[in-house]
């Protein structure tokens, strides 16, 4: 803080900062202690094989800076990793539910039992959803709307199983609107 007490960077009161997050932390940057902020990752060039630290270099106002990984730094996760992880693991829970439809589908259409999950807590996607924690407000406010679909799909199955004994037509009519809306 170049020798500063503290208390010299308010100013009535209040504080000017950057704030950022990364996976594991927060962080609050006073506005007087930043030159210039700058995002331009098509300068970035490797100097040498990466390594824990080490490293990339950027061409900063007319100077060659070091690019560190700052997550490697503190020891936090990188977010882009974490996120990309989320996607994945999301893009497969899809899946899983549109296997998961096939199977209800196979089971009306063949008068079959139906052995996949009725319960949204049991099913894999259920089953994390109810374990996944994130300190991010945005995040946790996109998940909460897969709750109530979610719910309804489930529910969708013991509906379907009974009317199909009596209206096939009409349950395999009800899952095929709920497969493309759902």
């Amino acid at each position: 803080m170049s020798g500063k007490n503290i208390d010299s960077l308010f100013h009535d009161g209040t504080l000017a900062a950057i704030t950022f997050m990364t996976a594991d932390a927060a962080f609050a940057i006073p506005l007087e202690q930043v030159l210039y902020i700058e995002k331009d990752v098509k300068r970035n060039l490797q100097v040498n094989e990466l390594d824990e630290f080490n490293h990339e270099v950027i061409t900063f106002q007319n100077n060659t800076v070091q690019l560190y990984d700052f997550n490697q730094l503190i020891g936090s996760e990188n977010h882009q990793t974490l996120m990309n992880n989320l996607v994945a693991k999301l893009n497969e829970m899809e899946q899983q539910h549109r296997d998961w439809l096939d199977a209800l589908e196979s089971s009306l259409k063949n008068n079959t039992p139906f052995t996949k999950a009725l319960d949204p807590n049991k099913c894999a996607f259920g089953m994390w959803y109810n374990q996944f924690e994130t300190d991010i407000e945005e995040l946790k406010e996109a998940l909460l709307r897969f709750d109530e679909p979610h719910k309804k799909l489930h529910g969708l199955a013991e509906t379907l199983l009974n009317l199909n004994q009596t209206d096939h037509d009409e349950a395999m009519k009800i899952l095929n609107t709920e497969r493309q809306t759902t």
